[in-house]
């Protein structure tokens, strides 16, 4: 499959009506055209057996450890398990790429991490647009990370390195990335915790970030709102202050703020976070 992408010489990205139509292609090729439920683990059957979609639905329901990760990188035709899943939030995953250009404010030849990067959707995309460039992509589960490594040599997109790794132990060096971008990932696997460990553990993520980040780098976060209208507004206002001020105790600025809800097929709300920071 050829590469879509072919944007001029402009430095910093910007987002042109030519990007969202080649955004919305790429989505359309990739399998993510939007689903429901039923229609994501249909799917899924058709391509393995009804047995297997059965399984993977019954993991859902349970907290999201890294074994459930493994079972949902297995290939069900010609995508993971974890993108017809991901495809029921079809325009949250327009909103991820978005608004990280939008945001970050990017440049050609930036160098960026995708931490927690599934199976690439975001940083293959993103790649195709850096075109002096790169962008390296770590998660927990080797299967998801090998098939990010599947999407980009299908996608002919060269400038992208895809590896197993742990956001609490980042594998790169000090001062690597011009950004940083953590989609929907900062929260997970929280579940089971107590509150002193999540918080210890979500620190731990954050300071591996940070490592990893030059002075005057941007930091992305996407984070998932769930819960009732009363709880997702509580998570917003945290967002907006105290997490604000955290970051910005140690050593950040220039925060920025957007929140999204979608609807999608079902009728299944999706509400989301978008936080830009520069760090220094």
């Amino acid at each position: 499959m050829m590469n879509l992408f072919n944007f001029g010489s402009k430095k910093t990205l910007t987002l042109s009506q030519e990007i969202v139509l080649a955004l919305s292609k790429y989505l359309e090729e990739e399998g993510f055209s939007g689903r429901t439920t039923e229609e994501a683990y249909g799917e899924i059957a058709k391509h393995s057996s009804l047995s297997y979609s059965r399984e993977v639905e019954r993991l859902t329901r349970k907290s999201h450890n890294s074994s459930f990760y493994e079972k949902l990188s297995q290939k069900s035709g010609d995508f993971a398990v974890y993108d017809y899943l991901k495809s029921r939030s079809h325009q949250a995953n327009r909103d991820n790429v978005e608004q990280a250009i939008i945001m970050m404010e990017l440049e050609v030849q930036d160098s960026i991490l995708d931490a927690g990067c599934g199976t690439g959707l975001e940083a293959v995309f993103l790649a195709g647009l850096l075109k002096k460039g790169k962008v390296t992509g770590i998660d927990s589960s080797s299967g998801l990370a090998e098939r990010a490594k599947e999407r980009a040599i299908r996608r002919n997109v060269q400038n992208t390195e895809f590896k197993q790794g742990k956001l609490e132990a980042i594998p790169y060096s000090d001062n690597t990335f011009n950004g940083v971008i953590c989609v929907n990932t900062l929260y997970e696997g929280f579940s089971q915790m107590y509150f002193e460990e999540m918080n210890k553990c979500l620190g731990i993520r954050i300071g591996q970030m940070d490592r990893v980040l030059k002075q005057g780098g941007k930091l992305f976060l996407t984070i998932p709102n769930q819960g009732r209208n009363r709880e997702i507004q509580g998570n917003i206002d945290f967002q907006k202050t105290i997490l604000r001020t955290n970051f910005e105790a140690g050593g950040y600025s220039n925060f920025k703020f957007n929140n999204i809800t979608r609807v999608n097929k079902e009728g299944r709300e999706f509400n989301h976070s978008y936080i830009c920071l520069t760090k220094g």
